[in-house]
């Protein structure tokens, strides 16, 4: 107890990671509200949801973080959005599968029309993504934060491989490729702009599937693949500075950092055990615990920005 006396003060780069602020305005353009509400029924506008579901999401952050208990979400849908379950049997299974574009030239191209038209909603919202001239991913870090839907996004990501594959193989390679290029390039973008942990693994999956089906194309049609220059700048555009993974622990940081100090002011606060609030005001240092998370976080983000030959070498030295 007469250790832990006296806390630290809270530093400033801490206190600013913990008051997360929204943006004075929602920009309609941001690809990231056709994310939110990419299960927007027909007739109703995806963007228009999303940025609903937004402005919800960060009201409730703003009450949950002056509640001593955080209100955490039943997860349920807006009026206007359908469930949705990924049919599996419409995609390829990239860990089963040897190969996918062997996979999809190996149905019928009336089930393939039939499948396209079924999922012409998830398409039509694909493009409206992926035509998005920004994305830009807005989420409050708070122990009750909902996680977007991205399974629809993947599932329409998949098909528009899959029609793209479809239209090279029949000789329409300028649209197709145009097509493919197009989802690359948004995949890439996704990756660079991930806020979370979990968006950015979904995006590194996303950017893996192109690369592989570009792969599988190029053995199969190198014909089809002779602009060199187009190869090129799609692939220049791949950077560990820009696709690293530094944004999303920096985010990981705020978001367990704000978790800690949620968790700590419950115990703090709690009216219905007095002498547990007590003993804990005595052994807890709020402050000192909230510097010390965010220090290992900078150490794991500084460690990030190192060569990993540099970093082998200073690791057996260690050893040594």
């Amino acid at each position: 107890i007469a250790t832990n006396w006296n806390d630290q003060p809270l530093r400033p780069e801490v206190e600013a990671a913990l008051n997360w602020q929204a943006p004075a305005k929602i920009d309609e353009e941001n690809g990231y509200l056709m994310v939110l509400g990419f299960n927007a029924k027909e007739g109703v506008d995806p963007v228009q949801l999303g940025k609903r579901k937004l402005q919800t999401e960060i009201e409730r952050y703003k009450v949950n973080i002056r509640r001593a208990e955080p209100e955490f979400s039943n997860a349920t849908m807006d009026k206007d959005e359908l469930a949705f379950t990924r049919p599996k049997e419409e995609t390829c299974n990239y860990t089963e599968t040897e190969n996918c574009v062997r996979f999809y030239l190996a149905r019928r191209i009336e089930d393939e029309q039939e499948i396209i038209k079924k999922q012409e909603r998830l398409l039509t919202h694909l493009s409206r993504l992926i035509a998005s001239p920004n994305y830009v991913e807005i989420t409050p870090p708070h122990l009750s934060a909902s996680i977007p839907s991205f399974s629809a996004v993947m599932h329409a990501a998949e098909l528009e491989r899959m029609r793209a594959i479809r239209m090279i193989a029949e000789g329409k390679s300028d649209e197709g490729s145009a097509r493919l290029f197009k989802l690359v390039s948004f995949s890439q973008n996704w990756l660079a702009q991930s806020e979370s942990m979990v968006s950015y693994m979904i995006a590194l999956a996303m950017v893996q599937r192109d690369l592989r089906i570009m792969d599988e194309l190029m053995r199969a049609y190198p014909e089809k693949f002779s602009d060199v220059a187009q190869m090129q700048a799609w692939l220049g555009r791949f950077s560990m500075g820009s696709m690293g993974i530094q944004r999303a622990l920096e985010f990981e940081s705020r978001y367990s950092l704000r978790i800690m100090s949620e968790i700590q002011d419950v115990t703090l606060q709690d009216e219905k055990n007095l002498w547990e609030r007590r003993f804990a005001s005595l052994l807890l240092q709020r402050n000192a615990t909230l510097n010390l998370s965010h220090d290992w976080h900078a150490v794991m983000i500084k460690l990030l920005q190192e060569p990993s030959i540099p970093l082998n070498q200073k690791y057996q030295r260690a050893q040594e």
